[in-house]
């Protein structure tokens, strides 16, 4: 069962791996436990409600600015035919250069679970992925990162988002996400005594452009069609209408049958499946923790370096993001 790791990892850190004051601490956490994404209603989009794109920056904003989060994390999804579902936790304390994060993933096959782990540290970022017949860990120099690449020269939300996710952690996600898509209100809903701003968000033509490398000028159903079966059509967001948390992430496809009848955000919401849903609960929010949660010893393990690797993908990016537009 080697490839249920590479596709779970795929999976988690393009959603995670792939969320403004402290005032929120936990307050949220016990009632958007329950809350699950089949029970969050699929309405049409709203009139007279906020901008879509605004309350996704408020919601990054949000994030960048506490000083502490954690949350428990729970998915499943389908992909290449593999039905997949497992849980985890992230814990994030910081901010900017400063800022800390761990995230550990935790996924059944068969008998046995494979698991992913993720720790930011002063220095590092370390990778750890146990499979059931081995293990592997790995390695990135943040402060190589940071020489090379002046934070005026590239952001994180300008890179592939399995970089993002690895390096910045949930706020970047979000960059990434409000930099890929365009979002529009399609309901307003309280789940379990929870009020939810419900957002659908559709791919930007000059972002589909970078991805197929060629112009697209349209979101149609013929582009869509050239995207790759793990990469999602569309996705949908449910972020807090009080405090801006992303409690659920969706990325959702039409099957091909189904493709010629897409929808945008502004008609019904049409038949789909979800790629992958994910549900952040049990929040707690300002909430600091101890450094050695943000800490990682290797011990006798050995690692591999992948710095380089990195950074040749960082400038790789940063060379296309400056490069002239092909769409007119």
């Amino acid at each position: 069962m080697k490839i249920t790791l590479p596709i779970f990892t795929v999976c988690l850190i393009l959603a995670l791996g792939l969320l403004s004051q402290d005032r929120y601490r936990a307050s949220a956490g016990s009632e958007a436990a329950s809350i699950d994404p089949a029970e969050v209603a699929k309405d049409v989009l709203l009139e007279g409600a906020p901008d879509g794109n605004t309350l996704v920056v408020e919601a990054l904003e949000a994030m960048r600015a506490h000083h502490a989060v954690s949350a428990q994390i729970q998915f499943r999804g389908e992909l290449y035919g593999f039905q997949f579902q497992g849980n985890g936790s992230y814990q994030q304390q910081g901010r900017d250069s400063n800022r800390r994060f761990r995230m550990e993933l935790r996924i059944p096959v068969g008998d046995q679970v494979t698991s992913h782990l993720q720790v930011r540290d002063s220095e590092y970022l370390w990778i750890y992925d146990e499979f059931p017949s081995e293990q592997t860990l790995k390695r990135i120099d943040i402060r190589r990162l940071a020489r090379v690449f002046q934070p005026e020269e590239i952001s994180l939300s300008q890179l592939f988002p399995s970089v993002v996710s690895t390096v910045g952690g949930l706020p970047e996600l979000l960059a990434v996400l409000a930099e890929n898509f365009d979002f529009q209100v399609i309901n307003r809903q309280t789940v379990k005594g929870v009020p939810l701003w419900g957002l659908r968000g559709e791919w930007r033509p000059e972002m589909l452009s970078k991805m197929l490398d060629e112009p697209v000028v349209e979101v149609t159903d013929d582009v869509l069609s050239r995207l790759q079966q793990h990469v999602p059509q569309r996705l949908e967001l449910y972020l807090g209408a009080d405090d801006y948390f992303p409690y659920i992430l969706e990325y959702q496809r039409f099957s091909s049958a189904e493709l010629g009848s897409y929808r945008t955000a502004g008609d019904d919401a049409g038949d789909y499946r979800p790629l992958m849903s994910i549900q952040l609960y049990g929040v707690e929010l300002g909430v600091l923790m101890g450094p050695e949660r943000f800490e990682y010893s290797p011990g006798s393990l050995r690692f591999q370096d992948i710095t380089d690797n990195y950074i040749e993908k960082l400038q790789a990016r940063k060379s296309l993001s400056h490069s002239p537009s092909e769409v007119p």
